[in-house]
């Protein structure tokens, strides 16, 4: 906030949060998009390994996929023949751990690129503190403002 205008902190300070608050729940949603989409992947390819120990059951990969985004690793069994079970069951947690794996790697990647563009593109003069007044020092009585320095609407009405 020391960029601004003290006149103008408190828009800054809105602006400031509205924006951090957005940048949060954007990137939530794309870490959560980054990592649904890899563990459907995995999944996908598991899924096709797996043909022959699923002995033709007919698993829905969406619904198993949704459900292992969930955090909902025990159900994804349900409705598998029990001979695949074992395998189904490493499959999801191979596949959730791939999708945080993926998480990692993408928020890294950003963070990254984020640190690197601004130190190329933020200039020290831009972030340099604004000069404000003095305060005034209520402990020090010399300090203290006179009448006639002190901005009152009155005072300008019985200048007129």
């Amino acid at each position: 906030m020391t960029v601004v205008p003290r006149e103008h902190a408190g828009m800054a300070s809105g602006v400031s949060g509205t924006v951090r608050f957005t940048g949060i729940v954007i990137g939530f949603a794309m870490l959560g998009t980054v990592l649904a989409e890899r563990i459907k992947t995995v999944l996908a390819q598991g899924l096709d390994a797996l043909g022959q120990v699923m002995g033709g059951a007919n698993t829905d990969p969406m619904a198993l996929a949704r459900r292992v985004v969930a955090g909902d690793l025990s159900g994804t069994v349900s409705g598998a023949p029990e001979a695949a079970h074992p395998s189904l069951h490493a499959l999801a947690l191979a596949s959730f751990g791939e999708g945080f794996r993926a998480i990692l790697v993408a928020a890294a990647a950003f963070a990254a690129v984020s640190a690197i563009l601004t130190w190329v593109l933020v200039r020290r003069e831009d972030t340099a503190p604004v000069a404000h007044e003095p305060e005034m020092n209520h402990l020090n009585p010399s300090s203290r403002w006179t009448e006639a320095q002190i901005p009152c609407p009155s005072h300008a009405r019985r200048e007129t």
